[in-house]
């Protein structure tokens, strides 16, 4: 009993925590950063916390604590354990993966067993599961291979941009809340067995209240799904209407905190990053063919032999359906995340679906049948690492991310001030962010801060070209190609709203480049960091020369 979810838990470490290990043993340290969203956005909020209150989640723009609209959980023990065991903040990374794979690792083989009755199959399955670069399409086996088919003989343009060869890792969104939704099954399958057991249902809606505390896309779609069960399961439906009034209670409090975050906030910064953003009701459509078609055809299977699985069919729908919800709400927020739901959910429906009919078979393995069977799930899980190395050593955003990481990390701790504000390469601003537990002026975490106009963002990021030693020219330039390629808010929809955009970007630098000084001292600039070599002169007096950068002094 134990062994197998030992093993489990441990294979999903090595493949979560897999870049943390390869870079220890290339490099020496531990410390690796996947991509952008991880080094711009989620490791300066952990370092906030980790710096300055390891039991509050802030703004890391600010030196006063100001809310950032994220989850504690993901981040307040993450940073306190890392400062508790005396780990610099950049392995609070190291952290999240390890977390991510014991817990989804146990996770799965949670939910198989329940779902399964205990067969042996559910130890297998659950492996193929954990490892499987298909899982958020379920295009399990299918996309695995194709991946491998490209990465060695393809045109290299999927090592174009962050590692996304594996997007069920990604941290911290699916890797750091995806066992809650897979506990939420399976305590949702054994209340289904026995709807009238008061114990069944308490966890049920635990494990549902938990979901709150997790990702806005699980519990949305959680909910939803619970109440498609409620029409094509009807002699179940007390047990779900239980579930989700007392599941909506537990989570109450986190609905609470995200509204007191949302009104305390800018209502500038939902529309700027895609929150809440209206938009024709038939447009930005997403339409996973396969998820659709392997919906119709496990809803015939679920129908006919299978009522008690009707549940986990209709969380795959919520979950499609509500990439699309625009055409009802007429509002886009980021729907492509609900793939984080209905992925996971109708994957472990098809493994469910292949180990009932596999056990209802009956039949004995012959021993060249079963070394083949060992031998395919060896190729698999061989392929899924070798997938897992190449999007780490060869995905061009990791690759520099991490080469100006090795920099920074490489030279020993600077004699800099902490909590003043910083600006510079993008890059460079958020690593020394992290790092040395700075204020970043501009880059990504600036644009998705609740606590900012988007007027102050226009002229954070101006101030930034201007203390970075851009002339006029250089800024009209970045500019132009910055918004070109620009997906968020109004703006991305239209050449107007391009043209809106770049205008405002263009009497920001007016209005910083005339009033400099105040502007700096109004953001507590400090410190600019730049690239060696750069064609700029920055503001200030350079106070340090290291290996591909250049620190100046405001």
């Amino acid at each position: 009993m134990f062994l197998p979810y030992l093993l489990a838990a441990l294979l999903g470490v090595l493949i979560s925590a897999y870049p943390h290990f390869h870079a220890r043993v290339t490099t020496g340290s531990f410390a690796w950063i996947a991509d952008q969203d991880e080094a711009g956005l989620y490791l300066p909020i952990a370092s906030q916390s980790y710096w300055n209150h390891p039991q509050r989640v802030a703004d890391p723009l600010f030196t006063e604590i100001k809310p950032a609209n994220y989850p504690w959980m993901q981040f307040a023990p993450f940073s306190a354990v890392a400062r508790l065991l005396s780990l610099p903040p950049t392995h609070i990374s190291l952290l999240w993966r390890l977390f991510a794979g014991a817990s989804l690792g146990l996770a799965w083989l949670f939910a198989l067993r329940i779902f399964l009755g205990g067969s042996p199959l559910a130890f297998p399955l659950a492996l193929l599961l954990l490892v499987d670069s298909g899982l958020l399409e379920s295009k399990l086996l299918l996309k695995q291979y194709l991946l491998l088919k490209q990465a060695f003989f393809g045109d290299g343009s999927i090592f174009s941009g962050k590692p996304e060869l594996h997007p069920e890792w990604r941290i911290i969104t699916p890797g750091l809340s995806l066992f809650a939704l897979l506990l939420f099954f399976g305590f949702l399958r054994k209340g289904v067995e026995k709807p009238a057991d008061k114990q069944r249902q308490l966890w049920a809606a635990i494990s549902l209240g938990l979901l709150f505390y997790c990702y806005f896309f699980y519990w949305t779609a959680a909910c939803g799904g619970l109440l498609i069960a409620l029409l094509i399961d009807r002699k179940r439906w007390q047990f779900y209407a239980t579930t989700l009034f007392s599941g909506t209670v537990i989570g109450s409090l986190e609905i609470f905190r995200s509204w007191q975050a949302k009104n305390a906030g800018i209502s500038d910064w939902l529309q700027r990053t895609d929150k809440f953003l209206p938009i024709p009701h038939f447009s930005e459509l997403i339409i996973p063919k396969i998820g659709f078609l392997l919906l119709a055809l496990s809803f015939v299977y679920v129908w006919k032999k299978k009522s008690e699985l009707r549940f986990l069919w209709a969380q795959a729908c919520a979950g499609l359906l509500l990439l699309n919800h625009q055409i009802v709400s007429g509002l886009q927020i980021e729907n492509f995340h609900w793939a984080y739901h209905w992925g996971p959910a109708l994957s472990l429906l098809l493994a469910v679906m292949a180990g009932q009919w596999l056990a209802s078979q009956r039949f004995s393995l012959s021993t060249p049948k079963r070394y083949a069977i060992y031998a395919f799930f060896a190729l698999h899980v061989a392929g899924a690492f070798t997938l897992r190395h190449l999007e780490i050593t060869r995905s061009a955003d990791s690759v520099d991310l991490n080469s100006d990481l090795r920099a920074i990390l490489g030279e020993g701790p600077l004699m800099i001030s902490s909590h003043e504000g910083i600006a510079g390469d993008r890059n460079l601003v958020e690593l020394f962010s992290i790092q040395y537990n700075l204020r970043p002026l501009s880059g990504y975490i600036a644009t998705l801060s609740p606590n900012i106009t988007d007027a102050e963002w226009h002229r954070r990021v101006a101030l930034n070209a201007v203390v970075s030693g851009f002339s006029a020219e250089r800024f009209v330039a970045s500019q132009a190609m910055e918004i070109e390629q620009w997906v968020w808010g109004p703006w991305a929809r239209s050449p107007n709203g391009r043209t809106e955009l770049f205008d405002a970007r263009m009497n920001a630098f007016k209005e910083v480049k005339g009033n400099l000084q105040d502007s700096i001292r109004k953001r507590a600039v400090y410190y600019v960091v730049v690239r060696s070599g750069s064609s700029s002169r920055p503001l200030g007096r350079k106070i340090h020369a290291g290996p591909g950068y250049d620190l100046y002094e405001l």
